[in-house]
């Protein structure tokens, strides 16, 4: 009797622990965080020149570079992979890829004049 409820126990928690490693894995994301109340001041990985997007080890590679692409189309320009840095990121998206922009650039988009603006 002692035997079936060991095993029931140690299936048990290979089955809870197994759910848990899946729930860890995470959406990637750009690594372009910015320091709250200083504007411009970027602490992210990402600069407007190389993108950087943290993800797990199967993530599609066509996906990470749509993101990529999506990023340096601001400024005109196209995503060319460069390299992958492994647990380099966080615990839920531990892998890094860097992305160089690359092509005819143009400047950001310039932010909308305020019309109470006497400049």
């Amino acid at each position: 009797m002692r035997s079936v409820c060991w095993k029931a126990m140690v299936l048990g928690s290979v089955c809870l622990l197994a759910v848990f490693v899946a729930g860890c894995t995470g959406a990637p994301w750009v690594d372009s965080r910015r320091e709250a109340g200083a504007p411009g001041k970027q602490v992210g990985a990402s600069t407007m020149d190389r993108i950087v997007i943290c993800h797990v080890s199967d993530e599609d590679s066509a996906v990470l570079q749509d993101m990529a692409d999506a990023q340096c189309r601001r400024t005109g320009r196209t995503a060319l992979f460069s390299h992958t840095a492994r647990w380099q990121c966080s615990v839920a998206t531990p892998h890094r890829s860097y992305y160089k922009c690359s092509g005819v650039g143009s400047d950001p988009e310039p932010e909308a004049a305020d019309p109470d603006s006497r400049e």
